[in-house]
């Protein structure tokens, strides 16, 4: 691409197939033709722009179901603490615990865009917790005991769970924390 600052050199220019230099240039040397271009472009079929558009909207997506793709006893999480304990889960394992937890958040009620709120430490049962909460289609939100009760209250007050889980305690520098 070659111009020389006259709008009409962009005439014919094709923002799909040129390449990202071409794409570059033409935004500098014709800055103003260039920006109504781009609008045109991102421009849906009615006429909505961009920021404006819904994509995909009959679609959906679980994030859980993407994640719990694999079928074999391969490792899907490792697990190391601070008391040089570890635990191995397999994707068959963590598939089997995804769908046990799911299916108690079902029997208690828990649906679509229901609000599941945890305070967990960084165990392999917030991961299957959370992967859980995403199957069914609820809305999971989390924090750090580190916050404290009265942050706690005024964070999940907020979003009004439907379930709230705790552990009992957790480990932070090796100091066990009730």
């Amino acid at each position: 691409f070659e111009g020389n600052g006259n709008a009409n050199d962009m005439e014919g220019f094709d923002f799909n197939n040129d390449g990202y230099l071409d794409i570059v240039l033409a935004s500098t040397i014709h800055e103003q033709y260039y920006n109504s271009r781009v609008i045109q472009f991102f421009q849906n079929e009615e006429g909505k722009n961009f920021i404006e558009s819904i994509f995909l909207n009959d679609s959906s997506l679980n994030y859980a179901e993407n994640c719990l793709q694999e079928k074999d006893n391969h490792e899907a999480i490792i697990f190391y603490n601070e008391q040089n304990q570890n635990k191995k889960i397999s994707w068959d394992q963590l598939k089997n615990d995804v769908f046990k937890i799911a299916y108690f958040y079902k029997s208690q009620n828990i649906n679509k865009n229901d609000r599941i709120a945890a305070v967990l430490p960084n165990i392999p049962e917030t991961v299957i917790s959370f992967l859980a909460c995403a199957q069914i289609g609820a809305i999971w939100s989390s924090c750090s005991s580190d916050f404290g009760p009265r942050a706690v209250i005024d964070r999940f007050k907020q979003i009004s769970p439907k379930i709230l889980i705790i552990t009992d305690h957790y480990f932070y520098n090796n100091k066990k924390i009730e």
